[in-house]
This record gives C-alpha cells, sequence and structure tokens, in this order.
C-alpha cells in the first residue's frame, strides 16, 4: 500500500480526524480496504472468514469474476449460498484449494478471530498466486484514549474467551509478515488507518454490563470495568483504527 493523501491513509503512521458525532468509522476502512484489493484487479479472489459474504459481494459488483468464501459457521455458509454466492464450509488453518487457486487472498476483521494465525497465513500465501490482503483491528495508544479503548477491547475478549470463543488480542504488522519473511519472495506493505472518533462512556458501560451478563457477573471483572470507566472519564474513549497489510509476490 503506498502513502496516500492527508486525510485517506498512510503508510505507518496514523491520520487523526474528529468525527464525533458520526457513525463509527469501520464501514470507513471496510471500503477503502476493499479498494486497495480491487486496484490489482483479481480475476479471483478468496475471503477467508467471510460471514455472509458481504465483501463477495462488493468484490463481485466491482468486477471480480470467481469469488469464493471460506466460512466455519454453517449457518452463515447456508445464507450465503442461499443469496447465490460461492461459500464453503472450512477453515482457515486447512484451506481446500489446490496451491495458487486464487489470484487474491483476503481476511477481513478475521485474523484476531483464528485460533492458529501463522498457519492461516502460510495457508493463504500457499493458495494465492499473487498476493495476501488483510484488514485488522489496532490503536494508536500515543493517544491516552485510545490506550483505553485498547484495554476495554482486551477485557472484552477475556469475557469472549471464556464463553469459549477464539478472540485474541489485535495482531501487529510484524507478526502478519513473518511467514512471508521466512518463505520468501514477497513484498510486504502495510498501513496504520485512524479516525479519531468519540465514543460515549455511557455506551461503553452498556456494552460492558451486556458482556458480564453473559458470563453471569464476576466481581474481579467487574472492579477492573469500573476502573476502565474511571479512566475513560478522564482520558476519554475513541473508536479503534485498523491495519492493512499486504504481502504480494515479487
Amino acid at each position: 500500500m503506498q502513502p496516500s493523501a492527508p486525510g485517506t491513509g498512510t503508510s505507518k503512521m496514523s491520520v487523526r480526524s474528529k468525527m464525533e458525532e458520526q457513525a463509527r468509522p469501520h464501514a470507513i476502512y471496510k471500503r477503502e480496504f476493499l479498494q486497495r484489493v480491487l486496484s490489482d484487479v483479481p480475476e479471483s479472489l478468496l475471503d477467508v472468514g467471510c460471514g455472509e459474504g458481504a465483501l463477495l459481494r462488493a468484490a463481485a459488483a466491482a468486477g471480480c469474476s470467481r469469488c469464493t468464501g471460506i466460512e466455519p459457521d454453517e449457518s452463515m455458509v447456508l445464507a450465503g449460498r442461499a443469496q447465490g454466492l460461492d461459500l464453503r464450509q472450512g477453515r482457515a488453518e486447512a484451506l481446500p484449494f489446490p496451491n495458487g487457486s486464487y489470484d487474491v487472498v483476503v481476511f477481513d476483521y478475521v485474523a484476531h478471530h483464528l485460533e492458529f494465525l501463522e498457519q492461516a497465513l502460510y495457508q493463504a500465501a500457499r493458495v494465492a498466486r499473487r498476493a495476501v490482503f488483510v484488514l485488522d483491528t489496532w490503536y494508536d495508544v500515543s493517544h491516552p484514549s485510545q490506550q483505553v479503548a485498547m484495554d476495554f477491547d482486551g477485557w472484552l475478549k477475556v469475557i469472549d474467551r471464556r464463553r469459549g470463543l477464539v478472540h485474541n488480542p489485535c495482531v501487529q504488522a510484524v507478526r502478519l509478515a513473518a511467514p512471508f519473511v521466512a518463505l520468501g519472495g514477497f513484498r510486504i506493505d502495510y498501513s496504520h488507518r485512524l479516525l479519531l472518533q468519540g465514543i460515549d462512556i455511557s455506551k461503553v458501560e452498556r456494552v460492558g454490563r451486556e458482556q458480564l451478563a453473559l458470563i453471569g457477573g464476576c466481581a474481579v471483572l467487574e472492579r477492573a470495568l469500573l476502573t476502565l470507566l474511571d479512566r475513560a472519564r478522564l482520558d476519554r474513549f475513541t473508536d479503534d483504527g485498523a491495519l492493512m497489510f499486504c504481502a504480494s509476490r515479487r
């Protein structure tokens, strides 16, 4: 990903824009990510952890002729197929496709949900003829409000893991790059993107209380939540940014 103009994303740094009352910025990050993927004009695309196939629909509408998704959740696979999409049930760590089956392989907010990330990236490198793209959550902890948000994200993930879900800490670019560096023959390019947007503390507290209720409450986690809310009142709480990563074959 090449450096772009201020306000649209830059390489290895954050862009900070105040968007107090607007919708959360994830849709913007997703749109920019898809534009970057499509700028390589792929004829075939594999979306790993595709859900019901939203990215596949967008890629197909933009002219990508063969769009396939793989997803472990059977209900989502069936829902996507009902919409006419090519969805397969399976895991990122064992992609059921031959070497070089697709021009590009993408992970759209999936990397931090993978049980064995490195294995999944090796599989993606095997299947991708041209490039592997990753979009995932990132926080600029030079901002106190971002540090609070990242710590709250970690708190939420503790609850998810207690519920049996795979929800790991945010993935760093160096970890994403490691398998491709080990393989050799790849060019690594990444950028960090941040629209610095405040979130009302009452909304943070509501989400926290709802999550605590899912596990029947926990005194230790409730005290940790109260501490996080106090920090948010002091330093504010801002929405997460995004890491956009590409490993392309030389």
